[in-house]
């Protein structure tokens, strides 16, 4: 599961701390030359006189203030902060110098030590408003929301009409989800400052947060207009762009973004995440990587390039970068969730189902872990009545849960609960009349339990989805609806597209020097007491050792007499059933197999993913259904 594009809270800057550059009068020439070239903004020739009236005396309060001052202005915030904490130790009573140094904290991310120096600031003054601004933003970065706006309202208590609190007492209320109360805020700011766009673009996300997509659209495009290179405003457009489904145009807005501010981090991967929306997985990657480059804690991007390279089948890869972002922010349930996804295709099911676990520990409610735990009871541990709990669970959260519908359903067939499996296919097909194979699923259970009505009308709509490409069943239960080959042979190509595309991660197979015999592989899940095995007994008898050599790629595992008798019959017996298919097939290549030959086809167990990779140079079907 992907994440949606994303952006961090949003943060409007405080500018470069201004403070108070005026401390009553001075006697010292020297110093009031220094202040009056400062005030005109002459800061290398004022910086020069303040560090030389330090050399005389280090500990001189109004030059430490005016220098710390200065050079927070010129973005030298360390050394700011270091002035000025040393001027608040010799002069705590100045209410200006505790809150410049809240100032420079603020950019230097030291929240809590700035709403410390706005504390004393406040205290010394209490008509700021602009420390009670200050204040509220820091306390917003630092999750403490209520608090934040407790300050901020002070800070409009004082100035109603100070956009800049407004700014930051929308924002507040946006991360608190009163995105109706932000709007006003938002709108409130505007009537403050009609041609600011920052109220404007501001407005647009508090908007796109209450859903309210083209209002939002009008209100960013209105600060684009005013502000063409207002990068923020582009990557929030881009934002309202993808919630409109209009991914290709969001992808021009975010790259306009970068275009104007490379260093914003969530415009590369908001556009990274709708590239690979858009099935464009190098170029996202491109994108992913750009914004780690430029935060490597960045743990979103971590995880989306996990689950780009998990859709690829690289679930080694995938699961590195899960945990990667795991590490960083371990309280995240989706990162959970998408590298129990991954461990459970590397089939490694405990590990899957601790993952499931710890995201239904971080969030109760969450279905998804609920329906993907059963899943994995359900489809690879053969715990049918297990995974129902579960299915059930997600659904009581989430009623019209499709995926978990369908799940419930082929656990009912396990069960031998027919009549439920129906319902629940049923019910899913009213939820979404589109969802692949489900129409498929609905028509053969209503033939199991003997249910004939509208099962002529079922049929006619079956054989219509598959004439528009739709994948209607899964390519076994077609032979139940029609007895056209065209229709059969449909049905399974779209269930390659659906669920098996060809995967070239493993590029392709190189020329090889002929090694004496023909290396020929049986790949089967019903090599035990079976049809297919009972057949293949003898044939396997009948082959000639001094030209073939015979392996057996064993799917699914059970002992019996059968199985003794055709572990004789082959060279090499390889029990493959607690690998991936990816695995698979590469340990395929590693033993040189010239012939793959995929005994299930689209049967119970079949493992087609093996031959999407390409197992061998040679790959045919035989005995299992093929479509």
């Amino acid at each position: 599961m992907l994440p949606s594009p994303i952006k961090r809270p949003h943060q409007h800057s405080l500018g470069k701390p201004v403070g108070q550059i005026s401390i009553g009068n001075f006697d010292d020439s020297q110093l009031q030359k220094g202040v009056d070239l400062h005030k005109s903004g002459q800061f290398a020739e004022a910086k020069s006189i303040y560090e030389e009236l330090l050399t005389v005396n280090p500990e001189r309060f109004e030059v430490l203030h005016l220098l710390g001052t200065l050079e927070a202005q010129i973005g030298n915030f360390l050394k700011s902060i270091s002035l000025l904490k040393k001027a608040t130790h010799i002069n705590p009573n100045q209410w200006d110098t505790h809150s410049n140094l809240g100032n420079a904290l603020i950019e230097t991310n030291e929240f809590e030590q700035a709403i410390d120096s706005y504390d004393k600031s406040i205290k010394l003054n209490p008509n700021n408003a602009n420390d009670y601004c200050h204040r509220g933003f820091a306390l917003y970065r630092k999750n403490k929301f209520s608090e934040a706006l407790d300050s901020i309202e002070n800070a409009l208590k004082i100035r109603p009409n100070y956009v800049l609190a407004l700014l930051h007492f929308g924002n507040t209320q946006l991360s608190l989800g009163k995105n109706t109360d932000a709007i006003q805020t938002f709108k409130n700011a505007i009537a403050c400052e009609p041609n600011n766009p920052v109220c404007h673009m501001s407005c647009g996300t508090a908007l796109l947060a209450d859903s309210k997509l083209i209002d939002a659209l009008s209100s960013i495009d209105h600060a684009i207009l005013l502000k063409d290179d207002y990068a923020e405003a582009h990557l929030s457009k881009g934002d309202v762009l993808v919630a409109l489904g209009r991914k290709q145009d969001a992808q021009e807005s975010y790259r306009r973004s970068i275009e104007l501010n490379h260093k914003r981090v969530e415009a590369h991967f908001n556009l990274g995440v709708t590239l690979a929306d858009c099935n464009q997985q190098d170029a996202a990657i491109v994108s992913l990587e750009t914004a780690l480059t430029l935060d490597p804690q960045f743990a979103e991007a971590h995880a989306a390039i996990g689950i780009i390279k998990g859709a690829s089948k690289q679930y080694e890869l995938a699961c590195a970068k899960l945990t990667e972002a795991i590490k960083i922010k371990p309280d995240d349930c989706s990162f959970y969730l998408n590298r129990g996804n991954i461990l459970a295709e590397l089939r490694r099911f405990d590990e899957s189902l601790a993952d499931y676990d710890k995201a239904i520990e971080l969030k109760s409610d969450y279905y998804f872990a609920f329906s993907n735990k059963g899943h994995v009871l359900l489809t690879f541990l053969f715990r049918p009545e297990a995974a129902l709990t579960y299915f059930d669970i997600a659904l009581a959260l989430k009623p019209d849960f499709v995926s978990a519908l369908i799940n419930r359903a082929e656990a009912c067939n396990r069960l031998w609960k027919l009549e439920e499996a129906l319902e629940c296919f049923l019910r899913a097909l009213e939820i979404d009349p589109n969802a692949p194979f489900i129409i498929g699923k609905c028509l053969h259970y209503k033939m199991k339990i003997c249910q004939w009505d509208n099962l002529n009308e079922g049929f006619s709509i079956y054989e219509s989805m598959l004439h528009n490409n739709i994948p209607a069943s899964v390519p076994f239960e077609s032979l139940n609806f029609t007895d056209n080959p065209e229709l059969h042979l449909k049905s399974a190509k779209l269930n390659l597209v659906e669920k098996y595309p060809s995967i070239h991660i493993l590029g392709e197979i190189p020329k090889r020097q002929a090694h004496g015999r023909v290396r020929i592989g049986y790949y089967s899940a019903d090599l035990y007491y079976h049809p297919v095995s009972i057949w293949l007994a003898e044939q396997l008898e009948n082959h000639d050792k001094t030209r073939v050599e015979l392996y057996a790629f064993c799917l699914k595992s059970v002992q019996d007499p059968m199985r003794d008798r055709l572990q004789a019959g082959f060279d090499h017996w390889i029990d493959v059933q607690g690998m991936s298919d990816l695995e698979i097939t590469k340990l395929s290549r590693e033993l040189e197999i010239d012939i793959a030959i995929d005994l299930n086809g689209h049967t119970a167990d079949g493992r087609t993913g093996i031959f999407a990779a390409r197992a061998a140079p040679i790959q045919l079907n035989y005995m299992g259904f093929p479509g």
